[in-house]
């Protein structure tokens, strides 16, 4: 990797540094090229007119291309790479979450510039204590994979629940597409985010119901305490908030959960409606 696409990395300026490697490509294509170009793509994946194929290809080539001396160590810094762009896009979904719940629609994509590079900081201090590595692949896996995706496609969306589907699709777009070239499992590259939505899933599939895939994604619960909610909210004779008195325990169970995934008390009631409508136990 040249300076001027380290520097570009280490800035996020991903559009510069793409534009660099093409350049690059078009004197004297090699693996740790198309291996740059791949992380400029996946962090500029949710930008406008960017798919996951342009993704692959890179992928692809630069596997073509790497001595099988150094295959191995290719394949581990994609593995890391996929791994911490997911996790960005798991913070950033969690970040509009927030805003949702605080209704805080007024200016939200002004208070967003610059948050991926905030999220992100806990993934490159991780990483920082995990590279031993010197190589020029490794520095490349390190810069381009926690430096803070590109959120400019995001932030021409209109509303907050339109954005999340978008990372949402795309998160499981790069993690379906990995592990079916065999770079890992979906447990080791997914981020929180997308390890509940599989779980969610599976529900889904038993209970056929897409309204327990609504309930979760707008709070993030995970599979068991969803399950534990709707045992909860059907244990009640009435969807009747004053009924929680009968059983304290519960009362004060389902206080946890509540708080747990920050449910404000005006939507606890439509929630235990949902819930009792779909039950799933």
């Amino acid at each position: 990797m040249n300076d001027g696409v380290l520097l570009e990395f280490k800035g996020g300026r991903f559009l510069g540094a793409e534009k660099l490697l093409n350049d690059e490509l078009n004197s004297l294509p090699n693996y740790e090229t198309y291996f740059n170009l791949m992380i400029c793509k996946l962090n500029l994946i949710c930008d406008e007119g960017r798919t996951i194929d342009e993704v692959i290809y890179c992928f692809e080539k630069s596997l073509e291309l790497v001595d099988d001396n150094k295959k191995e160590e290719l394949l581990l810094s994609v593995k890391k790479v996929v791994k911490n762009i997911t996790t960005q896009l798991g913070n950033l979904y969690q970040h509009l979450e927030v805003k949702k719940q605080e209704q805080n629609r007024k200016n939200l994509f002004s208070n967003l510039v610059g948050i991926a590079s905030v999220l992100a900081m806990g993934i490159s201090q991780v990483s920082s204590s995990q590279t031993s590595s010197s190589t020029k692949i490794a520095q490349a896996a390190f810069f381009g994979g926690s430096v803070g995706i590109s959120i400019e496609g995001l932030k021409k969306i209109n509303g907050i629940k339109e954005s999340q589907q978008k990372i949402f699709d795309v998160g499981n777009q790069i993690i379906d597409s990995f592990v079916h070239l065999g770079i890992g499992t979906k447990n080791e590259l997914n981020s929180e985010l997308f390890i509940i939505s599989s779980s969610i899933e599976k529900l889904i599939g038993m209970y056929g119901s897409e309204e327990l895939k609504k309930i979760s994604g707008s709070y993030l619960i995970t599979s068991d305490d969803l399950i534990r909610m709707s045992q909860i909210a059907n244990s009640m004779k009435t969807i009747s908030f004053k009924n929680f008195k009968e059983n304290e325990l519960l009362k004060k169970e389902w206080k946890l959960l509540m708080e747990k995934y920050k449910v404000s008390f005006s939507n606890t009631g439509d929630l235990l409606i949902s819930l009792k409508k779909n039950p799933i136990h």
